[in-house]
């Protein structure tokens, strides 16, 4: 009887996970197809956000540059219920979300640096409710995106009541939909 190759089977494991991470992060930062956060309305109603720097490999805008963003940037929620938001910040620089009819000011504090060098993210936790249906667009209220001008924070709202906002949607804004 022929023994398995048990270097090869975890060779090959360790190369579909790699594969499919990198296929996830590329869909993630290229296509931003993924779908809004979406807290359940029954169970556990914790929504994740990770801010990537652009520095650090962000999505690339239009103008081919990478930029600081929230992924995901849209979230949904119940209305009536308590939901408790996790940003984990993996830029050296702090990031908000900011909504005010909503009542929300979310300062998500930096990322840490070790003694060695190594950048650690850090996570801040916050819970709020929604008490009527609606769509209610947020953005980022601490000047970023430094290494590619800015340009993520700049207006860049949909519609006439948010056009001079700043923050570019699918980066430093989003929607929150309350459902």
């Amino acid at each position: 009887m022929k023994t398995p190759n048990v270097r090869g089977i975890w060779i090959g494991l360790g190369l579909g996970l790699g594969l499919s991470i990198l296929a996830n992060g590329a869909a993630l930062a290229a296509g931003r197809a993924s779908s809004p956060a979406r807290a359940r309305s029954a169970g556990a109603r914790v929504i994740t956000l990770q801010v990537l720097p652009g520095s650090g490999g962000g999505p690339s805008g239009p103008d081919g540059k990478h930029h600081d963003a929230f992924m995901p940037s849209n979230i949904e929620v119940p209305v009536d219920q308590i939901v408790t938001v996790r940003i984990v910040n993996h830029d050296m620089m702090e990031h908000s979300i900011y909504q005010p009819r909503l009542g929300l000011d979310i300062v998500a504090r930096p990322a840490a640096m070790k003694p060695d060098g190594r950048m650690v993210p850090v996570t801040t936790t916050a819970t709020f409710s929604v008490r009527s249906k609606g769509r209610y667009r947020w953005y980022c209220t601490k000047p970023c995106d430094d290494d590619a001008s800015g340009w993520a924070m700049a207006p860049g709202g949909r519609g006439s009541r948010d056009a001079g906002l700043p923050g570019k949607d699918g980066f430093m804004a989003g929607e929150i939909v309350a459902f």
